[in-house]
């Protein structure tokens, strides 16, 4: 297949921005780390996710521009728009991201606290009595499903020996 020149530097731009799209995906993944307590298992996983991500994508953007043929300077564009997010705008998105996101914590437990603050305190007691009793009854019944479970499954051992 025979591309011209023009073609070809359009692809790379194109290839360019998806690089910088896909940092901006990793910025999102980044994000969540922060907001979320570190935990080394979550964070294997959406590091597979993301690169799984990345890879699909980037397959799709080369089976539609290229027809399938991976080509050096795509994967070279996508990599110099990713570096080029990261260290550029990359680092103003991150924290912008992270500004807003602080604010509406800080502001969503202030309101909780103004809300909680305004009810009275015997109705938020009866409340959490009426939640625990629930939940007790709840698991009440679970746990009475697993015993007659477990009867049922012993009977039909035995009838099957017998």
């Amino acid at each position: 297949m025979t591309t011209t020149l023009t073609s070809q530097i359009m692809i790379f731009l194109f290839s360019f921005i998806l690089g910088a799209f896909l940092g901006l995906i990793f910025d999102f993944f980044k994000v969540i780390n922060s907001i979320l307590k570190a935990n080394l298992k979550r964070i294997f996983f959406e590091d597979i996710l993301y690169f799984t991500l990345s890879a699909v994508v980037t397959f799709v953007y080369v089976l539609i521009v290229n027809m399938g043929e991976i080509r050096f300077y795509i994967l070279c564009g996508e990599i110099f728009g990713w570096l080029i997010y990261r260290f550029t705008i990359g680092k103003l998105v991150y924290k912008f991201v992270l500004v807003v996101v602080n604010f509406f914590y800080t502001w969503g437990s202030r309101f909780k606290k103004y809300i909680i603050g305004k009810l009275p305190k015997n109705k938020l007691k009866k409340l959490f009595k009426k939640i625990k009793s629930i939940a007790h009854k709840f698991t009440k019944k679970i746990k009475l499903k697993k015993v007659i479970f477990h009867l049922y499954q012993k009977n039909n051992k035995q009838s099957k020996i017998k």
